[in-house]
C-alpha cells in the first residue's frame, strides 16, 4: 500500500513543476517513510509509519517533527507534539492543509501547516475486527 501512496506522490509532484535539483538530506529507511508531498516553495512533508510522525524537510534543509512524537504511536488530536499517529500513510496536501491517512486508527487526519494543530476529519476506532 505505500508504495503506491508513495507512487502517486511523485506523479503529483511532477505534476506541480518543480525545478530540479531539489536538494534534500538522507531520509533513513528506518522511519518507514511512506506519504510525501512537496509544496511549491519545495519544502518536503514525509509521514512515516516508523515514528508515527509528519515531518517537514525546507528545500536544502534537514527534517524536522512537525506533528507527532516519535515511538508514541496512539491517537490523540492536539498541536504539534502533542498530536499522536498510529502509522500515517498516505498525504495529501490542498493550500495549507495537510490530509493524513491514519491507517491503524481507522481515521482521516487534518494537519493545519500554519498553527501545527491535528483534528480528525472522519473515522473511528473501531475499525477491522477480526473474525466479527
Amino acid at each position: 500500500m505505500g508504495f503506491a501512496f508513495c507512487l502517486a506522490a511523485l506523479i503529483a509532484v511532477s505534476a506541480a513543476h518543480i525545478s530540479p535539483p531539489l536538494m534534500v538530506s538522507t531520509v533513513t529507511s528506518a522511519i518507514f517513510p511512506v506519504g510525501i508531498d512537496v509544496d511549491e516553495y519545495g519544502n518536503v512533508l514525509l509521514s512515516s509509519q516508523g515514528t508515527c510522525t509528519i515531518s517537514k524537510m525546507p528545500r536544502g534543509g534537514t527534517l524536522s517533527v512537525i506533528a507527532g512524537t516519535a515511538g508514541s504511536c496512539t491517537f490523540r488530536d492536539g498541536v504539534g507534539p502533542a498530536a499522536r499517529f498510529y502509522y500515517p500513510c498516505g498525504i495529501a496536501r490542498l493550500g495549507s492543509i495537510l490530509y493524513i491517512a491514519d491507517e491503524y486508527n481507522n481515521r482521516i487526519r487534518v494537519l493545519d501547516l500554519t498553527t501545527f494543530s491535528v483534528s480528525t476529519l472522519t473515522g473511528s476506532a473501531l475499525g477491522y475486527l477480526k473474525d466479527a
